[in-house]
């Protein structure tokens, strides 16, 4: 008997409220084709041997009579291959499938098997989402430790406030303090137009949205013409199925091209992206580049004026700070409520039922398959029979396989019979003819 369990996939987690997802739900992390892989990984989640472990916990099947004379090891061994997972094309519809002789048991242990892999896919997200929480409590404690260590320090500049007058140098540090984070403010806009312009590029896909949308994919010439080939090739497909069917050998040439032109425009994709994550890295370097260099003028500023401008240094490095802890706070915040409405992306659509017919042995099958071979092997029996028997039976199989003239034909004698037979007299009479009329 079979036993079938079916259970539902969504290959997107359900989101109650936007914010911080940290649960690794669903098939966000996948990249392209991301919810076939997804839907593949899931499968064999199912056939894994964590999940044998969990069953065979839940079910106590180490003391049952069908298990109890195996080590752990080999029983979860035999578990697993028991189970079957099959997804069904075109959905997100996974048949979870156990056979054997006894059909309650089955039952049973199938629908075990897809309990466990539910209760296991939610409780892994609340697994890194308590993770994740930790973490982030971790880093606020730090950084309230800094931001007290930061106050303290600006209330100490307040008493260390001197008459040391830098005026002309501080006006050049300012002015150069001012072209940095000028430069820095562009090259910030840039990097994030440009990660900004690779995310909308990595997303088309999953979107399914005009790639000539992207001004950088809409004004590179050779994707034009990549597109261009590909609605002519398209179009000639399209005639192609009303004239032709498929494996026309016009019908696969113009399938064919297709496909190649569709390679050519990911690889210029892949090439437009490659440009763009290079000239990415640049601006983030330099940004990486001017932040040091900001940090250096503010340490001169520093230094020239440590009356005044260490403690607005000192001011803003606190407020940075808190904006930090203030950022984090409230990230924290809604991972917590995210926490609080985590939903499951997968469940159960139908469990098992006690299976009402064996799927073998199909007896009436198997008698049809019996018959058939049996009309084939006598057949082919008698003609190997035929094709091995190499008897002379007439005259003129004489003259065909030996090249031989017959002169006569002698029957042989059964006991009693003598040789007043007249047919024997007439046979040698015959054969007496013969040799007289063939010889010299």
């Amino acid at each position: 008997y079979r036993a079938t369990a079916i259970v539902e996939v969504q290959p997107q987690a359900t989101s109650v409220r936007a914010g911080q997802d940290v649960s690794g739900l669903g098939a966000a992390g996948y990249g392209w084709f991301a919810e076939e892989k997804y839907l593949n990984t899931q499968v064999e989640i199912i056939k894994s041997r964590d999940l044998a472990e969990r069953t065979i916990a839940a079910l106590d099947l180490e003391h049952d009579p069908l298990f109890e004379e195996l080590e752990r090891d080999e029983l979860i061994d035999a578990f697993r291959g028991m189970i079957q997972a099959v997804p069904r094309r075109e959905t997100g519809l996974i048949e979870i499938s156990i056979s054997g002789l006894n059909k309650e048991k089955i039952t049973e242990w199938v629908n075990e098997v897809a309990n466990q892999y539910v209760d296991r896919n939610i409780q892994k997200g609340k697994e890194k989402v308590t993770e994740a929480v930790e973490l982030i409590e971790t880093e606020l404690a730090r950084l309230e430790a800094d931001v007290k260590a930061l106050e303290q320090q600006r209330l100490g500049f307040l008493h260390e406030l001197s008459a040391f007058n830098v005026e002309d140098q501080e006006e050049i540090v300012q002015e150069r303090l001012k072209t940095l984070n000028s430069e820095l403010t562009k090259i910030r806009l840039d990097a994030s137009r440009l990660g900004e312009t690779l995310k909308q590029i990595r997303e088309l896909p999953s979107r399914g949205a005009d790639i000539m949308a992207l001004p950088e994919l809409a004004q590179d010439l050779t994707l034009q013409e990549h597109l261009r080939s590909r609605v002519e090739l398209e179009r000639k497909l399209e005639s192609a199925k009303v004239d032709f069917r498929p494996g026309h050998p016009t019908y696969e040439r113009y399938t064919s091209e297709l496909a190649t032109v569709q390679l050519r425009i990911q690889g210029q994709i892949g090439v437009i992206v490659s440009r763009l994550q290079n000239s990415y890295d640049l601006a983030v370097e330099h940004r990486a580049y001017l932040e040091e260099q900001i940090d250096e003028a503010e340490q001169i500023s520093v230094s020239l004026d440590t009356a005044t401008s260490a403690y607005d240094i000192e001011k803003t490095k606190a407020e940075r700070k808190k904006q930090i802890f203030d950022a984090i706070s409230q990230t924290m915040n809604e991972v917590r409520m995210s926490a609080k409405l985590l939903t499951n992306n997968v469940s159960i659509l139908d469990e098992a039922q006690v299976p009402r017919y064996p799927i073998k042995p199909r007896k009436r099958a198997n008698l049809m398959i019996g018959a058939v071979l049996g009309l084939f092997l006598g057949v082919a029996a008698a003609f190997f029979l035929d094709y091995l028997d190499n008897t002379f039976r007439t005259p003129e199989d004489i003259e065909k396989y030996l090249g031989a003239s017959v002169l006569g034909v002698i029957p042989k004698l059964t006991t009693g019979e003598g040789l007043a037979n007249r047919a024997l007299r007439e046979a040698y009479q015959s054969l007496r003819t013969s040799i007289i009329f063939s010889s010299k």
